[in-house]
């Protein structure tokens, strides 16, 4: 199931070059998460629904933590050295996560127990 989808996206991503194919292909990928998530938890005790309670909180702080590394990304677009850009991002993105995630979410009691 997933290889025509990949295929398809690849293809329709070369005419715009590395970007494009990036692009299509982690849309194809989040075209493909709840089906393929359906499909894997029927005929098992597990719901998506509790599949959906449980990454809940984790993906909400990983979305602000995505954002804020995006932010961080572009405001440290001059340093000279690509490892130091990706450094930065990175520290934003674990930061920004654990903080949402431990302090706004309320999870800091489980996290550290």
């Amino acid at each position: 199931m997933i290889a025509p989808l990949v295929i398809g996206a690849y293809v329709i991503g070369l005419p715009y070059g590395p970007k494009g194919v990036a692009l299509a292909f982690s849309t194809a990928m989040l075209v493909w998460l709840v089906p393929h998530v359906v499909w894997c938890v029927r005929g098992t005790p597990i719901s998506v629904s509790d599949l959906t309670l449980a990454v809940g909180r984790p993906f909400l702080s990983t979305a602000f933590a995505t954002l804020f590394a995006f932010l961080a990304q572009l405001t440290s677009a001059d340093l000279p050295y690509a490892v130091l850009r990706v450094a930065a991002g990175g520290s934003v993105m674990f930061g920004v996560y654990l903080f949402v995630l431990m302090f706004v979410l309320g999870r800091r009691k489980r996290i550290l127990s």
